[in-house]
C-alpha cells in the first residue's frame, strides 16, 4: 500500500515573481520607450516553470520507486496550456475575420502551428520579427512563441530527467549536468549572434529559437535537484536568513535595473545578458522557495497573488487586445496614459473571465466528468432525446413535435414509445447508476401517462457543464 505523502507546499512568493514578469512584459509592449527590458519578464516565467516541473518530478520519482506518471503529467499540462490558448486563437481569429481582414494572411498556418506547439519555429522559417512594434499587419499572436517553447520543454524534459536520474547517482551531478546543458544553450546564442548579427539586422532568430532560449527553463530545472521545496526548513538561524534575503535583494535590484534599461537590440543581451538575467532569476527563485525568507513573505501579498494566479491569461490575451485596440484607435500617441490604462483594464477583465470560466474549470475536470460529457454529446447534449407529450407519439415523432412547438418529456431509449420505462443512462457511474432504473420500473405504465424525467446536477460534480447526471422519474404527467 502506498504510504501517505505530504501535500506539495504552495509557494506564494512565486505569484509575486509572476506578477513582476507579466507587468514587465505588458509595460514593454505598451511603452517600449520607457521599459526597454520588460521582455525579460518571460525569463522569470521560464525559470519558475522549470523549477516547479522538476521539483514535482523529483518528488514523484522518489515516491513511485523510480517512475514518472507521464500520462498524468501530460494530461495536466494539456489542461493548463490549451483551454486559454484555444480561446485566444478562436477569439482573435473571429475578430480578424469580422473586423481586421487584412490580418487573414497565413492565419490558418499560425493557428495550426500554435496548436502543434511549433509556432516559434514557424516564425523563424517565415521571417516573422518580434521587434517591429505595431507594424502594418502585425500578428496579434506574435507573443505566443513562449508557449511553444514551454510545450516543447514539457515533451522533451521528462525523458532527459529520467535519463539523468538513471545515469547520475547524486543530485549534485544532476545539477551540474543540467547547468551544463543550460550554459551550452547560452553559448550557442552567443555563437549564432557573432556569426550572423555583427553586421546588424533583426535578432528574432535568436529570440525565438528553442535552442537559444531553453537555458532559462534548464536553470530552473537544475535548481530543483539541489533545492527541493519540500526539504527546505520552515525556520532558519538569523545569519542564514540575512544571507538569503541579502542575495534576494541584490538579485532583485539587478533584475529591476535590467527590466528598465536592457534594450532588445543590445549586443550585450545576446552575448550573455539573457543568461545573466536567468542566473539572477534562479537565485531569487531559490530565496523565495525558502519558507523562512522575508522575500517569500513580501511577494505573497493578496494583490500579487491575484495577478500571479491569472498571469498566464494576462500574458496570452494582452497582445491581441493591444493590436486590435491600437488598430481601431490610430491616435494612440496622443493619449500615452489614457489608452494604455484602458487597454490594461480590458486585459484584466478578459483574463479574469477566462480564469473563472475556462482555465479553472478545465484544470480541475476529472476523467468521470469527461466521460459524462461525452455521453451527453452522444445523446444530443441532454443525456437523452426529447419526445413530444401529446397523443400516442413516441420518440420517433420528434420531428412532428418540433413542427408543433409543443413541450416534451425526455426519452432515454432513443426510440422507445412514450409509455415505455426509460433505460438507465449509460456512463452515469456512482451509486445513482442503478437507482434510475429501479425508480422507473414502478413509476408509470401506459395507463399513467408519460414519465417526466428530471436531471439533477450535483454541484460537487459539475464544472463547466460536465456533470454526472442523476435521473429520477417523478411519475408526474407531462407539462
Amino acid at each position: 500500500m502506498e504510504s501517505a505523502q505530504p501535500k506539495r507546499r504552495y509557494i506564494g512568493g512565486f505569484d509575486g515573481l509572476r506578477t513582476i514578469g507579466v507587468i514587465g512584459v505588458i509595460l514593454y509592449h505598451l511603452r517600449p520607450d520607457l521599459f526597454q527590458g520588460g521582455y525579460l519578464g518571460v525569463l522569470l516565467f521560464f525559470v519558475i516553470s522549470g523549477y516547479l516541473i522538476t521539483d514535482g518530478f523529483v518528488r514523484q520519482y522518489d515516491r513511485e520507486g523510480g517512475k514518472l506518471k507521464l500520462g498524468q503529467f501530460f494530461g495536466k499540462r494539456i489542461r493548463r496550456l490549451y483551454p486559454a490558448l484555444v480561446t485566444v486563437l478562436l477569439g482573435a481569429s473571429a475578430y480578424i475575420g469580422l473586423f481586421a481582414r487584412d490580418l487573414l494572411v497565413n492565419l490558418h498556418k499560425i493557428v495550426i502551428s500554435n496548436l502543434a506547439l511549433v509556432y516559434n519555429w514557424w516564425q523563424i522559417a517565415n521571417g516573422q520579427s518580434y521587434f517591429e512594434r505595431f507594424a502594418h499587419n502585425e500578428s496579434p499572436f506574435v507573443h505566443l512563441w513562449t508557449l511553444s517553447i514551454e510545450g516543447q520543454y514539457y515533451i522533451i524534459w521528462p525523458f532527459i530527467f529520467l535519463l539523468l536520474m538513471k545515469l547520475l547517482k547524486t543530485n549534485g551531478k544532476r545539477f551540474a549536468a543540467t547547468m551544463g546543458l543550460a550554459l551550452a544553450s547560452g553559448l550557442w546564442m552567443l555563437v549564432l549572434y557573432r556569426m550572423t548579427m555583427l553586421g546588424g539586422g533583426d535578432p528574432s532568430r535568436l529570440y525565438y529559437g528553442t535552442d537559444t532560449r531553453i537555458f532559462a527553463l534548464l536553470m530552473g530545472s537544475a535548481l530543483a535537484f539541489v533545492w527541493p521545496s519540500q526539504k527546505l526548513a520552515p525556520d532558519l538561524p538569523l545569519p542564514s536568513r540575512v544571507l538569503l534575503d541579502g542575495v534576494g535583494t541584490v538579485a532583485a535590484v539587478a533584475m529591476v535595473a535590467s527590466l528598465l534599461n536592457l534594450s532588445d537590440q543590445s549586443s550585450a543581451l545576446y552575448e550573455g545578458g539573457m543568461v545573466g538575467f536567468s542566473l539572477l532569476a534562479m537565485a531569487l527563485v531559490a530565496v523565495i522557495a525558502s519558507p523562512a525568507t522575508l522575500w517569500g513573505k513580501l511577494l505573497s501579498n493578496p494583490v500579487f497573488h491575484w495577478i500571479g494566479t491569472r498571469s498566464y491569461g494576462i500574458y496570452i490575451y494582452q497582445f491581441p487586445v493591444m493590436i486590435f485596440f491600437e488598430n481601431a484607435f490610430r491616435n494612440v500617441a496622443d493619449h500615452p496614459v489614457l489608452y494604455p490604462v484602458i487597454e490594461v483594464a480590458i486585459i484584466l477583465v478578459i483574463s479574469e473571465l477566462s480564469y473563472r470560466f475556462i482555465e479553472q474549470p478545465a484544470a480541475h475536470v476529472t476523467k468521470p466528468q469527461l466521460q459524462a460529457f461525452w455521453q451527453r454529446l452522444r445523446h444530443g447534449g441532454t443525456g437523452g432525446r426529447f419526445c413530444p407529450d401529446w397523443g400516442d407519439a413516441g420518440c420517433d415523432d420528434c420531428s412532428a413535435w418540433r413542427r408543433r412547438g409543443r413541450p416534451g418529456a425526455v426519452c432515454q431509449g432513443g426510440g422507445k414509445r412514450r409509455g415505455s420505462a426509460p433505460e438507465s443512462q449509460p456512463g452515469n457511474g456512482g451509486p445513482e447508476k442503478g437507482r434510475a432504473g429501479k425508480d422507473q420500473e414502478g413509476a408509470a405504465g401506459p395507463e399513467k401517462g408519460p414519465v417526466l424525467e428530471q436531471i439533477e446536477q450535483s454541484k460537487q460534480q459539475c464544472r463547466f457543464g460536465l456533470c454526472q447526471q442523476q435521473v429520477r422519474a417523478s411519475g408526474q404527467p407531462g407539462l
